[in-house]
């Protein structure tokens, strides 16, 4: 698995392609891609970013859950919270997709609130969060 750096377009754009009822490429974003025998496999997109509030949003879409391991994650999650001090990052998620909904809270996500017909009728957002805390004791497991 490698970490694809200083590529935050391209993936961006291949981000929002994996979703494209939810998002549209942000045009001011930093995104790190994961990638396997050099093909993009999961990316992240770090984007809404609240420097006076020392938030930011994140974006995940992957092809293959086997990107997910400790180690890649502690890494895309140290941008926010190590490289920019965030105190929080928050990510939406539509209700049905159980996977990702099942990933955010095992590592440290938490349940914020229900946007119901968010992405359209009957498509809810769930939106989460993740503290800063929750970071340190992932990172703690991990060490």
């Amino acid at each position: 698995m490698t970490l694809v750096y200083g590529q935050s377009r391209a993936v961006a754009e291949w981000v929002a392609a994996q979703m494209p009822h939810i998002m549209d490429p942000p045009a001011d974003c930093a995104a790190i891609g994961v990638a396997r025998d050099g093909v993009l496999i999961a990316g992240v997109v770090y984007h809404n970013y609240f420097p006076a509030y020392a938030g930011i949003e994140m974006s995940i879409a992957a092809t293959s859950p086997r990107w997910a391991t400790r180690g890649v994650i502690r890494e895309l999650l140290a941008y926010p919270f190590v490289q920019l001090g965030c105190r929080w990052v928050v990510a939406s998620v539509e209700h049905s997709n159980t996977r990702a909904l099942r990933f955010n809270k095992g590592i440290g996500f938490v349940q914020r609130g229900i946007f119901p017909d968010f992405y359209a009728p009957k498509r809810h957002c769930v939106l989460m969060s993740l503290p800063a805390r929750g970071f340190a004791r992932l990172f703690k497991k991990a060490g």
